[in-house]
């Protein structure tokens, strides 16, 4: 468990076409009601939450990804996944803008 797994189809070889390659299947957990889930269909990559099976939220984030061993910015509400965008970087969870480590 805990990979993130891309599907194919085998009859057509095993290069991963543009209609596939959106299709994932990885655990995820909700960042609303802390459910966890295995999750099998389009990926939530490009700023896209999954939506919880419990509360119906569109909060749902892959539990495994890469993390690197050194300090992790965390915002007050306890989420550690953050958007980026033009404005800056802001929390999925409570919407508040983060700053970052203060030096």
């Amino acid at each position: 468990m805990g990979k993130l797994l891309k599907f194919y189809d085998k009859n057509e070889g095993t290069e991963e076409t543009e209609e596939t390659e959106e299709f994932i299947t990885g655990e995820v957990r909700c960042l609303i009601c802390k459910h966890e889930w295995i999750y099998t269909g389009k990926s939530p990559l490009g700023g896209n939450f999954i939506e919880c099976p419990e509360c119906k939220t569109e909060k749902g984030v892959l539990k495994y990804v890469h993390v690197r061993k050194e300090k992790h910015w965390v915002c007050s509400c306890t989420n550690e996944y953050f958007s980026i965008t033009e404005r800056g970087i802001y929390c999925p969870n409570c919407g508040a803008w983060q700053t970052g480590f203060e030096k």
